[in-house]
């Protein structure tokens, strides 16, 4: 079924507000980082934030354009890319499991459900997998993060989710209240454009 302007827009100012938590949360996890970490692992994870941001800018010039499965499939795909770099190198870790959730529910509310479907399909042999190197220790790599580290990620990654699920329903929500405010506004003009040509046929 075609997109009508209202659902494209709806969606546009939905990612827009997606992109904005998703930097809260990332500048909040390395405020929380910079308090314990080394020089190695607040470097690295200075440059992962930084590369975030820069990623986030372009997906905002693409929305200013319209370009809506453009920005929301590079940013799907840049945050995809991070994790499988943490999950590599740090292990499976449950803040990224709860990105990848995330990232599945980006795909659903910002473009199809087919869409949530290709990530949820490209995110369950990545954990598998993962799940799988840490068995026969062949990762993590070379882990960098202290528990302190892991748990403010983790906290921060909750966080951002629980927003990113807030807006979505609350912006489905106004959005439904206002189709529905536009059909019984066209039901109540129907029904006057068929009470005066009742009227005009008899006079």
């Amino acid at each position: 079924m075609a997109q009508i302007p209202g659902q494209k827009a709806q969606k546009i100012e939905l990612l827009r507000q997606i992109l904005w938590i998703f930097l809260g949360s990332t500048v909040l996890s390395w405020l929380s980082v910079t308090i314990e970490s080394g020089e190695l692992p607040l470097a690295l994870f200075t440059i992962g934030c930084a590369s975030v941001a820069v990623v986030s800018a372009i997906c905002f010039a693409l929305l200013k354009q319209g370009m809506l499965k453009s920005a929301a499939w590079l940013y799907l795909c840049w945050i995809f890319g991070l994790q499988v770099g943490v999950i590599i190198n740090e292990g499976l870790q449950v803040a990224a499991v709860v990105s990848f959730i995330a990232c599945i529910f980006i795909a659903g509310f910002t473009l199809s459900a087919m869409a949530a479907g290709w990530v949820a399909a490209a995110v369950a042999p990545v954990v598998i997998g993962g799940r799988l190197l840490e068995q026969h220790g062949l990762t993590p790599i070379e882990p960098m993060q202290t528990e302190f580290m892991r748990t403010a990620i983790l906290i921060t990654s909750f966080i951002g989710a629980g927003f990113l699920a807030f807006v979505a329903i609350r912006m489905q929500e106004r959005f439904n209240a206002a189709r529905l405010r536009s059909e019984r506004e066209s039901i109540a003009q129907l029904e006057r454009s068929r009470a005066l040509t009742a009227f005009s046929r008899d006079i």
